[in-house]
C-alpha cells in the first residue's frame, strides 16, 4: 500500500522509509492528505477561473448577439460604438459592483444595515445630503441604494416628471439640460 501511494504522490523514495506498521499507516495518511489539499486547491482554482471565464464568455456572446441585430437593423456605426462600449467596458465592471448589493438581499436584516454601512461608506462619506443626517436614516437609506447604469446620452429625469427614486452617482458625470434639450445648465 505505501509504495501505491508514494508512486500516486510523488514521496517517500529515499534512504528514509518507515519500518513498523504505524509509520506505514501514518506515512500513507500524511500522503493522501498532502494530495487531497493539492487536489482541492486546483480544484477551487479551476471553478474560479471557469466562473470568471463563463461571464466573459457570456459578455462575448452578447455583444455578438447586439452586433448581429444593430448590422440587420441597419443602426449605424454610432450605435455599434455604444453597443461595444457596454459589452467591453461598463457591463463587466458593473456586475462586479451590483455583487455587493445582491449579498444584501440574502442576508438577515439585522447584518444588512451594517454591511450595506459597510458597501457604501464612500457614498456616505462624500454626499453632503448624508452629513447631517441621523444614523438610524443613514442605515435605513443605505439598505435601499440599488446600483442602476446610466450610459452616454441617456435621459434619467426628464422636465415636469414625478420623481420615483433618489440618485448618486458613483462614478461618471450627469449633464442636467434645458428643455430644449441642447442647452446645458450644469454638470
Amino acid at each position: 500500500m505505501l509504495y501505491v501511494v508514494a508512486t500516486m504522490s510523488g514521496l517517500c523514495f529515499g534512504n528514509i522509509y518507515p519500518s513498523t506498521n504505524l509509520e506505514y499507516f501514518i506515512d500513507c495518511f500524511i500522503m493522501v492528505a498532502g494530495s487531497s489539499t493539492y487536489a482541492n486547491f486546483f480544484a477551487d482554482f479551476s471553478i474560479a477561473t471557469q466562473v470568471n471565464n463563463r461571464k466573459v464568455i457570456q459578455n462575448e456572446n452578447m455583444l455578438h448577439h447586439a452586433r448581429k441585430f444593430a448590422a440587420i437593423k441597419n443602426l449605424g456605426e454610432e450605435v455599434l460604438i455604444k453597443i461595444r462600449y457596454f459589452y467591453t467596458t461598463l457591463r463587466l465592471s458593473f456586475d462586479e459592483f451590483s455583487q455587493k448589493h445582491e449579498i444584501l438581499k440574502e442576508l438577515p436584516v439585522s447584518l444588512q444595515g451594517e454591511v450595506s454601512l459597510l458597501f457604501n461608506s464612500f457614498l456616505i462619506q462624500n454626499v453632503a445630503f448624508f452629513q447631517l443626517a441621523e444614523p438610524a436614516f443613514i442605515v435605513q437609506m443605505s439598505r435601499s441604494f440599488e446600483p442602476y447604469l446610466c450610459i452616454s446620452g441617456e435621459s434619467v429625469v426628464r422636465v415636469d416628471e414625478i420623481a420615483g427614486r433618489m440618485y448618486f452617482i458613483h462614478t461618471g458625470y450627469v449633464e442636467i439640460l434645458a428643455s430644449d434639450n441642447r442647452t446645458t445648465i450644469a454638470y
